[in-house]
Formats: structure tokens, sequence, C-alpha cells
């Protein structure tokens, strides 16, 4: 990914990078991608998308992202999940029906392993019918990363390079 920012840098495209920051990178990677003019949004605390997700989203809001992932991923592939990374504390039916803050990181994690959201049609569907009509609920660690990056976009909405390479 870093890779085509820098390709689509060199080839005079306004160019941004919007990374989890569950992975981090050394600071001479960041400054690398700053030298040729790349923007990185990411999102804060070291979050994956899922953790900013589940962080983030009122409590109201949690059985129907549930409900997305055991559409996508089945009730049984769900429980497991949540079992397990709870340690047998949590189940499903649990985080949906006597939903508590304290289970926010776990289903995060279980969300990211089990990618319940990484293909596009869960992902915008928890955007268009669980996060988007929370949004001015939903916390700052999935908005504020999303916010910075839609006024980066905002600025310039020309697609076009600034200056286009010869012969393209």
């Amino acid at each position: 990914m870093m890779e085509r920012a820098r390709i689509f840098a060199r080839m005079g495209y306004r160019t941004a990078l919007f990374m989890d920051s569950d992975v981090a990178y050394d600071a001479a990677r960041y400054a690398e991608l700053i030298t040729y003019g790349i923007s990185v949004f990411r999102w804060q605390d070291g979050y994956s998308t899922e953790a900013a997700i589940f962080a983030s989203v009122p409590a109201a809001q949690i059985p129907g992202l549930l409900s997305i992932a055991c559409e996508w991923r089945s009730e049984e592939s769900i429980n497991g999940k949540i079992l397990h990374a709870s340690n047998g504390q949590y189940n499903l039916q649990h985080c949906r029906d006597h939903f508590v803050d304290a289970m926010r990181p776990v289903l995060g994690q279980c969300a990211g392993d089990g990618k319940w959201f990484k293909d596009i049609e869960p992902a915008e569907r928890a955007l268009r019918e669980v996060i988007a009509p929370a949004w001015q609920n939903t916390g700052a660690a999935f908005t504020a990363s999303l916010n910075s990056l839609w006024q980066w976009i905002s600025t310039s909405p020309t697609a076009q390079p600034a200056n286009p390479p010869v012969g393209v």
C-alpha cells in the first residue's frame, strides 16, 4: 500500500493513505511518505478499523453490527469468536442483550480476527445501516480520522495530477 501511494505521488497525484494503526511502522517510513507529499490518516489509539468501530458506536448500535456479522459469517462463528476471545466470559446473546462497555475491545478484536466487515457488502451495510444513522453520537475514535480525511478530500476535489508526467 505504501509503495502504491509513492507511485501515485511520483506521478503528480495528490495522495493520501488511510491506515489502521494496530500495526506500527518505524518513524522513518512515515517520514519518507511525508517527503513524497503523502498525507497519512490513521485511527487513534492503535486501533484497527473494527476496533475503532466497536470502541465508538453507541451501545444501542452494537446489536445491529452483530446482526450484520452473523448474516455474513454465521451466528455459530460469531459466538465462537466471542467465547474464545473473552475466555468464556461473554457470548453472542449476552453481547446483544446485556451489552456493557467492557465488551468493546473483545468485539473489536473478534471483528478484526474474524474479518466481519472486511468485505464490501458487510462494510457498506455496517456504515449505511448502523454507523451513519448514529454518526452524531459516535465517538471520536472512529469519527475523528474520517472527518480529517473528508477535510483533506474537500480541499481539492480534482483527481488530476498537479504535474502530469510527460507522455501520459
